[in-house]
């Protein structure tokens, strides 16, 4: 048997991360994927605890004493600007790394998963690491979590929804009408009825197209329905977005399955407003409750608790919103945290922000 054989036994898939942008995942029609990565470094405190460049510089040398990848850091510079408006400042380089890390490792499972059944599963190259480093890890050293951690745990939740080309695992051999199809995986013993509401809209929140179809999902099945073309073409990709929700058939939410926000075009090409988040706190007794609201499509939010209270964590991240919606993050650590730390710009973190002005200090 060749080994690497997509038809046969698993897969080590290592050309994305050293050659490739990581929308090559969709080259790859797996059986199972037994490792694959993409590198992010580590939480702002576990990195800058032990790397002391000044000015602190992707390219110093003590960063790359902790880049152990061959050419790492010109692998995620690769990676990150076809994706991303490029970093100017430390503090952005280190988000835009971070959101790319999740961003590459998402769509990679989220394809592997739509090849259901034919892809049975993956394992990710790496949960943790053993010494603070910029890595493929999801957990750094320290044990604080990166963006990518939070991303593991939406993107293999049991129940699971997302839009791929058609025709790509079709079980009429392929045959589709339109470019593009929801796929939703029920990974649970219990069978599924949902309805499932698409819509277009504009960053300002105006309904461009929507439909609206029911789904029915066996126990440990799948169900996949081709969209219209209507539904996700358009002529201005950088101003909208596609979303789906779904509804019970008791009229509620669907236990376990998540609305599906679906970009039409990666950030760098997304008119995304620099302010589009209104952000408060409360101080609570062992952390804060920072709220943010969105006035305009707000794109990965991220919270990085370190930068408020080394012992902070938080509850979620990567939370993309429309306008009007608001979502609540816990930060938990050692003690109160105060609202002006919680509500910083460096803590409270967004796509959004990378088309706005810089953040941190310059980069050399």
């Amino acid at each position: 048997m060749t080994p690497n054989d997509p038809a046969n036994g698993t897969v080590h898939i290592w050309d994305v991360w050293n050659a490739k942008d990581y929308t090559s995942y969709r080259e790859w029609r797996p059986r199972f994927v037994a490792e694959f990565g993409f590198q992010g470094p580590a939480a702002w405190s576990t990195l800058f605890d032990v790397v002391h460049d000044s000015p602190a510089d992707p390219y110093g040398h003590e960063m790359l004493v902790h880049q152990k990848a061959n050419q790492g850091n010109l692998k995620l510079e690769r990676g990150y600007l076809p994706h991303l408006p490029a970093p100017r400042t430390i503090d952005d380089w280190h988000l835009a790394t971070q959101l790319n890390q999740a961003h590459a490792i998402r769509f990679g499972i989220s394809w592997f998963r739509s090849l259901t059944p034919r892809c049975t599963g993956t394992v990710v190259w790496q949960l943790n690491d053993n010494w603070p480093v910029v890595s493929w890890a999801g957990v750094d050293h320290a044990e604080r979590r990166k963006p990518l951690w939070y991303a593991l745990r939406d993107v293999y939740a049991p129940r699971f929804a997302t839009i791929q080309p058609s025709g790509t695992e079709n079980d009429d051999d392929g045959a589709s009408p339109a470019p593009s199809e929801l796929v939703v995986l029920n990974d649970t013993d219990e069978a599924l009825a949902a309805t499932a509401a698409v819509r277009r809209l504009t960053f300002a929140g105006e309904v461009l197209a929507e439909e609206t179809f029911e789904l029915e999902l066996p126990a440990r099945g799948h169900a996949r329905r081709a969209l219209t073309e209507a539904l996700l073409a358009t002529d201005d990709a950088g101003n909208e977005v596609g979303v789906v929700d779904f509804v019970g058939a008791d009229g509620g939410e669907v236990p376990g399955l998540a609305r599906l926000v679906h970009d039409l075009a990666d950030v760098v090409d997304q008119r995304l407003d620099p302010a589009a988040a209104e952000v408060t706190a409360e101080e609570t007794s062992d952390g804060a409750v920072v709220t943010v609201t969105a006035r305009s499509y707000l794109r990965d939010v991220v919270v990085l608790a370190d930068r408020a209270d080394r012992s902070a964590s938080v509850d979620r991240s990567l939370v993309s919103l429309l306008p009007g919606e608001t979502a609540r993050f816990e930060l938990r650590g050692d003690g109160p945290i105060s609202a002006e730390a919680a509500t910083d710009p460096r803590v409270v973190r967004s796509a959004n922000q990378l088309h706005g002005d810089p953040i941190g200090t310059p980069l050399p």
